[in-house]
């Protein structure tokens, strides 16, 4: 009976610990919240100074990571990105691999930890993260509704690129 007993209650309190465990941490910040939905602007095409229509859709993947799918005339791209928080903006950075290759360096091995209390600070994501020279393309601003976003062209041996800017619809 005693082992019944002694049984039941590991089972109550794995479970208790199990479940608490599992709930979301009412710390976490979504960096995503009001970024995500249609962006609809332009994308122009920098060095020949001309334009067309376009459309940005920002989806969430976590708290702090977003896919963009951006198209219009003869352009259409996806992608994924982190956002840190910067005043009233929202920076972009690659991720994971992408962010090898962009940089030729690794992120640091805290990256995006939730125990690091400035996890999702600009400041803190390029002191930690970065080398003199990395350039960054995109960002939000929280009060314009707005979306930015410099596309490289691969292959080019001048910096042609194309801009994105648009304003959150829906």
């Amino acid at each position: 009976m005693k082992k019944i007993n002694l049984l039941i209650l590991m089972f109550i309190v794995s479970s208790v610990m199990m479940i608490s465990s599992c709930k979301k941490n009412d710390s976490s910040i979504d960096l995503t919240k009001g970024l995500t939905g249609t962006y609809e602007g332009t994308l122009e095409f920098t060095d020949l100074k001309t334009s067309s229509p376009a459309i940005s859709d920002i989806a969430k993947l976590n708290d702090y990571s977003i896919s963009i799918h951006c198209y219009g005339e003869n352009f259409d791209t996806a992608f994924i990105m982190d956002l840190y928080q910067n005043g009233d903006s929202t920076m972009l950075c690659f991720t994971d691999n992408d962010f090898e290759h962009e940089y030729d360096h690794q992120m640091t091995s805290g990256h995006h930890m939730m125990d690091n209390s400035n996890w999702q600070l600009w400041s803190d994501h390029m002191n930690t993260d970065h080398s003199d020279g990395d350039q960054h393309y995109g960002e939000f601003s929280k009060s314009g509704h707005t979306f930015s976003y410099r596309f490289k062209i691969p292959g080019t041996t001048t910096p042609i690129s194309k801009v994105f800017t648009g304003t959150l619809v829906k």
